[in-house]
């Protein structure tokens, strides 16, 4: 597979991010980047000869191989892990990241969550995953200290006050609660925040 003529066939430009060695292509505001299960242990960055492309390392993306959607995006068919498994491998992992990404990636858990708790069938399936064999008593031992430690409500069911929460983390601002929050219009305004990395 020539990953890079496929991607330049959709106006995809390629670049080799010197700083952290991994490939990315980029168009307009979208950008591509590639994960990789090898031992993270062993180094960051690992080179797939066959595809012809630098991947990041991540630990546990087992936990994606049975919990995904495929979408088609701009005429793309794209495999996405399902918004429960993205948030249970963000916990997982979350101590083994830097603090920016850590952070970051607290940020995504915390917003994505009050999603989830309004869907009942995602909701459900965030509990399979989070009881699954996959992820196992050790992967649950580190969810439940994540959340502990920073005020996750994991399985609670949702609250306009959790809501409330997200929107003064995302602002900075508590002012801003004040000016622009109300019960009816508070799925609009985190409509703007919906912006996941994934």
């Amino acid at each position: 597979v020539n990953i890079s003529a496929s991607l330049a066939k959709r106006w995809f430009e390629r670049f080799d991010d010197y700083m952290t060695e991994k490939t990315i292509f980029t168009k307009g505001d979208n950008s591509v980047e590639f994960l990789t299960g090898i031992d993270r242990n062993i180094k960051d960055i690992y080179s797939i000869e066959k595809l012809g492309i630098k991947a990041e390392s991540l630990t546990r993306l087992d936990i994606f191989d049975r919990n995904y959607l495929d979408v088609e995006y701009k005429g793309m068919d794209i495999r996405i892990p399902s918004p429960a498994a993205y948030i249970i491998h963000k916990l997982i992992i979350n101590d083994d990241r830097k603090y920016e990404k850590s952070k970051k990636d607290l940020i995504s858990i915390k917003g994505l969550l009050l999603k989830i708790k309004q869907s009942p069938e995602d909701f459900k399936n965030l509990e399979i995953i989070y009881q699954s064999d996959t992820v196992g008593r050790k992967g649950r031992n580190k969810i439940n200290t994540i959340c502990q430690n920073n005020n996750i409500k994991l399985f609670d069911p949702y609250t306009v006050e959790e809501e409330i929460d997200f929107f003064e983390l995302i602002t900075g601002d508590e002012n801003k609660i004040n000016e622009n929050f109300s019960s009816e219009n508070h799925n609009i305004i985190l409509s703007d925040h919906d912006d996941y990395e994934i």
